[in-house]
């Protein structure tokens, strides 16, 4: 799965919901019913989420809201963000194993 897919950006930004794989660094855009997460090996969640945003989708305007204020510039940093919190922790769980 992508930290911070583009396919999920574009979705919301046009007023679609998405579902995607848990993982990522878009907790907090404030698109609560609007992104479903599931694991990846799990048909029966895929399904399941694909069904409930079909049958009862979230406000279009809610989706695009989430996404409105990101620029390249944003989603560049949040990403940069990501990078040095995971490479950080990788350091540290290697200093705790030396």
């Amino acid at each position: 799965s992508e930290v911070m897919p583009l396919s999920v950006l574009e979705s919301l930004a046009a007023g679609r919901p998405a579902v995607m794989t848990r993982h990522h660094c878009m907790d907090d855009l404030g698109a609560d019913g609007c992104i479903l997460e599931i694991e990846p090996s799990d048909e029966a969640a895929i399904l399941a989420a694909i069904s409930a945003l079909t049958t009862n989708p979230p406000n279009q305007d809610r989706c695009r809201t989430a996404v409105r204020s990101l620029t390249w510039d944003d989603v560049a940093g949040r990403l940069l963000e990501t990078f040095r919190a995971a490479i950080e922790s990788a350091q540290q769980n290697r200093t705790r194993r030396n």
